[in-house]
C-alpha cells in the first residue's frame, strides 16, 4: 500500500543529476518544478534510463494514451514522382498516480499526482521518389524528403489543493527531414509502405507560464545522422 509507506528520503530532480544520474536515449527531457519531464518531437517513444541500482521494490501507478492521426494526399506529377501535403494531429494524456523507490531501508522516496496533456497539431511538405524492384510492379523502394511545421499546447500539473502547481506551454516545431522505405502493392492502386527515419534538422520553442504568473522559454535543435528505429511509420496509400 503505497499510502502506508514511510517516506525516509525525498530527492528532488535538479540539472546535476539529470546529467549525472541518467543517460538520455531518445526524446527531450527537461525540468519543471523539480520534476523530470519528456518530450517527443517525433511520433516516436522517448527513453531515458537510470545509472542507479535499485534493489529494493518500485511500485508505479501510471497511465497514459496518445492519439495520433495523419491523413495525407499527393499529386503524381510525373513517373515515380510525387509531391503533397499531410495534415496532423496528436494528442497525448498522461497521469502518474504514485511512484515509490525503496532503494534500502534508509532510503525512499515517492511523488503522487502528476499528469500531463499535450495537443499538438502540423502540416508537412513532401516530395517522394520511387524505384520498382520486380517487372510485376509490386515491390519498390521510394525515398521521401519533407518539411514538418507545428504547433500546440501543454499543460502539466502536479499535486493537488493548496500545494497545486500547474504550468502551461505553447510549443512550435520545425524539422526537415529524409526518409526511405518500402513499398509493397497489395492490390493494383493500393499499397503498403513502411520509412524509416535517417536524417533530420530539428527546431523547437517553448513558451512557459505557471499558476503563480512566472514565464520563461527556451527553444532547442540540432541535427541527426543516424538511422531512428523509434521513428518507423507504416501507412496505406491509395493510388487514383
Amino acid at each position: 500500500d503505497l499510502d502506508r509507506l514511510e517516506v525516509l528520503y525525498e530527492m528532488p530532480f535538479e540539472q546535476a543529476a539529470l546529467e549525472r544520474d541518467f543517460d538520455v536515449r531518445g526524446g527531450c527531457w527537461t525540468l519543471q518544478d523539480g520534476t523530470l519531464i519528456g518530450a517527443n518531437r517525433e511520433n516516436n517513444p522517448g527513453m531515458i534510463i537510470s545509472r542507479q541500482d535499485f534493489f529494493g521494490p518500485v511500485m508505479l501507478d501510471f497511465e497514459a494514451r496518445t492519439i495520433n492521426v495523419a491523413p495525407f494526399i499527393g499529386y503524381f506529377f510525373k513517373d515515380n514522382q510525387v509531391v503533397g501535403v499531410k495534415l496532423g494531429y496528436k494528442h497525448t494524456d498522461g497521469h502518474l498516480g504514485n511512484v515509490s523507490f525503496k532503494i534500502d531501508d534508509d532510503v525512499n522516496f515517492t511523488l503522487k499526482e502528476l499528469k500531463l496533456k499535450e495537443e499538438l497539431y502540423n502540416c508537412t511538405f513532401f516530395h517522394s521518389s520511387y524505384i520498382g524492384l520486380d517487372p510485376g510492379k509490386r515491390f519498390g523502394l521510394f525515398n521521401e524528403t519533407n518539411l514538418r511545421l507545428g504547433f500546440g499546447h501543454s499543460e502539466f500539473t502536479r499535486g493537488s489543493g493548496e500545494s497545486l502547481k500547474n504550468t502551461k506551454t505553447n510549443i512550435f516545431e520545425a524539422q526537415l527531414g529524409i526518409n526511405p522505405g518500402v513499398a509493397v502493392f497489395i492490390m493494383q492502386n493500393v499499397s503498403v509502405e513502411c520509412s524509416v527515419g535517417v536524417i533530420g534538422l530539428k527546431y523547437r520553442k517553448e513558451s512557459q507560464v505557471n499558476n503563480l504568473g512566472e514565464k520563461g522559454s527556451r527553444t532547442n535543435g540540432g541535427a541527426n545522422f543516424k538511422i531512428n528505429l523509434f521513428d518507423i511509420n507504416l501507412g496505406l496509400t491509395i493510388s487514383m
